[in-house]
């Protein structure tokens, strides 16, 4: 009975997550249209990379997860032990703020810095354009950093908080104190001490942050649409809008690209952890927060 319901799960595991993946793969290959006989061939392939624009968009697809992730990434570890090792005032609550911007949905979210950076209309440039001394319309939302912006505000710094905060909160205060009796300030606690154990997680988290990035599509759509800035997800988007059955096969094809990097991350992310070594120093678990003083 057990061997049938393992089998059973097992089964329904690769109906639902391995047909699509190996239906997008074979889909790259087909070069007939739905009513024609089958044809197989590259063809799909190489008109997904010689495209107009495309190893631009496959270059800002990059370029902008990465972006927001090093940022993500610095911001949260700072915010992550602040709130998990210190001892400021309401980390509960804002450590839920966090959360609670995680659950928020992007779109409305991303109206809302239109309504405040629009070039034209946006609020807050229209004061700054008041301004006497400046006289001028400072942001732009439909930009670059506009979607860096919106995508920081919205889940991609919750993600880290979120991820990393009981991760720093389990650890052993006692690492922290034997470094500051040797004299070690608070950052370089934080930077030789801290970051190096908090290794295994930080990087789980960079890698969920960069595959959450490569599947991003609506902010660039709406923000990246009018400046000509484009990722690969709106070029499969483009590619199945306007040619809805010539477009699958490069839209496959530039999916399963796509897939084979994801892939590539969470195999280095396992085998960097497979090869992690880690020795208990201490028997006695401490999980005492850190004063901040005067920056308290």
């Amino acid at each position: 009975m057990q061997t049938l319901f393992l089998s059973l799960l097992a089964g329904a595991v690769c109906l639902l997550v391995l047909a699509p993946l190996i239906w997008i793969i074979f889909s790259s290959f087909i070069l007939s249209k739905p009513w024609e006989p089958l044809v197989y061939g590259l063809g799909g392939w190489r008109e997904a990379f010689t495209t107009p624009g495309i190893v631009r968009s496959i270059y800002n697809t990059f370029a902008l997860a990465v972006t927001r992730q090093l940022i993500a990434l610095a911001l949260g570890i700072v915010l992550a032990w602040v709130l998990a090792r210190t001892d400021i005032p309401m980390k509960g609550e804002l450590e839920f703020m966090f959360w609670l911007s995680f659950f928020m949905p992007a779109l409305p979210i991303t109206m809302g810095w239109i309504l405040a950076f629009d070039p034209k209309v946006g609020v807050i440039n229209l004061w700054f354009a008041k301004l006497p001394f400046i006289g001028h319309t400072v942001f732009n939302i439909y930009s670059f950093w506009g979607i860096v912006w919106a995508h920081l505000t919205t889940t991609t710094l919750g993600v880290q908080v979120m991820l990393l905060t009981p991760a720093f909160r389990n650890m052993d205060s006692a690492l922290e104190e034997a470094s500051r009796s040797s004299g070690a300030g608070t950052w370089t606690t934080l930077r030789r001490i801290i970051v190096p154990v908090m290794a295994p997680a930080i990087l789980v988290t960079t890698i969920l942050g960069l595959i959450r990035a490569l599947e991003a599509f609506e902010i660039e759509l709406i923000l990246g649409f009018r400046v000509g800035i484009t990722v690969y997800s709106t070029e499969i988007y483009s590619m199945i809008e306007y040619d809805p059955f010539g477009g699958i096969a490069p839209a496959s094809a530039l999916s399963s690209f796509f897939l084979s990097i994801l892939l590539i991350l969470v195999v280095l992310n396992r085998v960097y952890i497979g090869r992690r070594q880690y020795t208990t120093v201490s028997g006695r678990y401490s999980n005492r927060a850190a004063s901040l003083g005067h920056w308290r």
